[in-house]
């Protein structure tokens, strides 16, 4: 275009930044905005929000917080979207007090914090295990008159589980229930795991059996987690029986799985059948090659 002598518009300069963006090309984006301001274009929020945000999925925090002072310098005024990246990019960061700074900003700014932006501070202190402040954020954002949605559930659940709080995280999950708020396959996945962890292997089994009945389809996870906590308890028969229905239900295994069930049989001292199931883990895997190969073209 430019070879031609015909300019890009604002509209083009802000596609190309969030195209690169997308595809992981931060440094040929960040050219694009540049080269922008240089010809006298003026970005707008858009472009600005996706160079912040592939700053901040790239982890590069301190780009992205140089980016939101080039934009107030260019009077274009921070919004929400913008302002959840960065809280976004540092949780991921593990900067977690920088990113409630950044959350505690937002009114002073005029911007009322959303269910998303909740959603991604909640998470970011349930990864560090502070899950008595992600506790208080989430009564905070109910006073506020925010309903949490099922990721905002399932993200604190699934907090609760990982530190051994199940208790904890059934009476959010019947919370969930009661407000209406239909959890989704994570959510079941998340719980079946921490019963299966704390050796209540039936009360997860009966939640694999009514999943069906609630609209939802036992995925991959759903199947292994169960297998796994058969493997736990030495049903070796049940867990083979289930990694059969997986199959016949188009619902195909993985390599952890079949690795869940090798241990399995390893742990119960039935070496034969763990080699069986080595072999048919290699079929698999040689078979999903193939396929992969046939769907892309690629030749043997």
């Amino acid at each position: 275009m430019l070879e031609n002598n015909v300019a890009p518009d604002v509209l083009t300069y802000t596609t190309l930044v969030d195209m690169l963006c997308k595809e992981g090309m931060v440094d040929q984006a960040r050219d694009i905005l540049h080269l922008m301001i240089e010809r006298g274009e003026t970005p707008n929020i858009v472009a600005y929000n996706a160079l912040l945000d592939g700053y901040c999925l790239c982890g590069r925090m301190d780009e992205a917080s140089k980016l939101m002072e080039l934009m107030v310098e260019k009077g274009c005024k921070p919004n929400l979207v913008g302002f959840s990246s960065l809280i976004n990019g540092y949780c991921k960061a593990k900067n977690i007090n920088k990113a409630l700074s950044f959350f505690r900003e937002l009114p002073l700014k005029g911007l009322a914090p959303d269910v998303f932006a909740y959603s991604t501070l909640i998470d970011g202190f349930c990864r560090s295990k502070q899950l008595n402040v992600a506790h208080k954020l989430f009564k905070e954002m109910q006073g506020h008159g925010i309903a949490p949605n099922v990721v905002t559930y399932g993200t604190l659940i699934n907090g609760l589980c990982r530190i051994g709080r199940l208790n904890e995280a059934m009476g959010v999950f019947k919370e969930m229930d009661s407000k209406g708020v239909a959890p989704d396959v994570f959510v079941y996945n998340v719980i079946m795991d921490a019963m299966c962890g704390a050796g209540q292997l039936q009360e997860a089994a009966y939640i694999f059996s009514i999943l069906q009945s609630k609209g939802l389809q036992p995925n991959c996870v759903t199947h292994t987690i169960l297998i796994k906590g058969f493997c736990k308890k030495w049903l070796m028969s049940e867990a083979t029986d289930l990694l059969r229905k997986m199959e016949e239900n188009d619902c195909f295994p993985n390599d952890y799985t079949y690795n869940t069930v090798i241990r399995g049989f390893i742990l119960d001292n039935d070496i034969a059948n763990a080699l069986l199931y080595r072999d048919v883990m290699f079929r698999f895997i040689r078979k999903s090659d193939l396929t992969l190969r046939e769907l892309q073209g690629t030749p043997d």
